[in-house]
């Protein structure tokens, strides 16, 4: 398995925080979230052979400056690349960047997704056990009744197995109280539909491609207990 870490955002809902300094590396409780980030994946150690960090041209070697401060990471194999556009205008959005890994990469295997703004408490061995139950791709979702919130994230309906059976990223009325979170697990034979869909659409939302695949596949979702918060979002 391979994780994936998209951080080729331009931070604009931080501004100006993150005129010159990415939202992944903002530091949380003295270290940048990046290493909370890579903390977590120690977790499945033994899981992931390498991770992927998908950079913009802008921050490229701010990120390549963090990975040689961060030796306990080593044996994660981290492997950092652009996607080589420097302004938010020619952003090739988050399912770009992932596509760009895919590609530039050829990964063929399955393969961990998650934001770069995302700190979060709960077991990602946890998450990754629901995973290989299921046999399926996974979003990682959680009970939530602040409505506004709702309404700013991705909104999810599950059947009673767990598989979701509606997705809506930014709905203008949450139809349930289950939020989705950007971080997924996706089997290797999904990625020829991920960069299909992308093709056809320039998906800037993780949470959209979500919404477009659970039509074509089966998605479940794992309802996590802990924190789950996007430092990009402000109170």
């Amino acid at each position: 398995m391979i994780a994936i870490i998209l951080a080729g955002g331009y931070g604009e809902r931080l501004l100006p925080l993150t005129a010159n300094l990415p939202k992944a590396l903002i530091e949380i409780n003295g270290k940048p979230l990046l290493s909370h980030i890579c903390q977590k994946l120690m977790e499945i150690q033994d899981i992931i052979t390498s991770i992927i960090i998908v950079s913009n041209g802008k921050f490229y070697e701010q990120f390549r400056c963090w990975a040689k401060s961060q030796p306990e990471f080593c044996c994660l194999n981290i492997t950092i690349i652009s996607d080589y556009t420097m302004t938010s205008d020619t952003r090739l959005g988050a399912v770009g960047d992932l596509c760009v890994a895919i590609e530039r990469l050829g990964v063929n295997d399955d393969i961990y997704v998650t934001a770069s703004d995302c700190f979060f408490t709960f077991s990602l061995r946890d998450y990754y056990t629901f995973f290989r139950k299921c046999v399926a791709n996974c979003v990682a979702i959680q009970e939530y009744d602040d409505i506004e919130q709702l309404s700013a994230g991705a909104c999810v309906e599950i059947n009673k197995e767990g598989c979701i059976i509606r997705f809506k990223e930014k709905p203008k009325v949450p139809f349930s109280n289950l939020a989705a979170y950007p971080m997924y697990f996706y089997l290797k034979e999904t990625l020829p539909i991920i960069q299909s869909l992308n093709k056809r659409e320039r998906i800037d939302s993780p949470g959209r491609l979500i919404e477009l695949l659970h039509l074509k596949k089966p998605v479940f979702a794992y309802k996590f207990i802990g924190e789950c918060i996007d430092i990009g979002i402000r109170k």
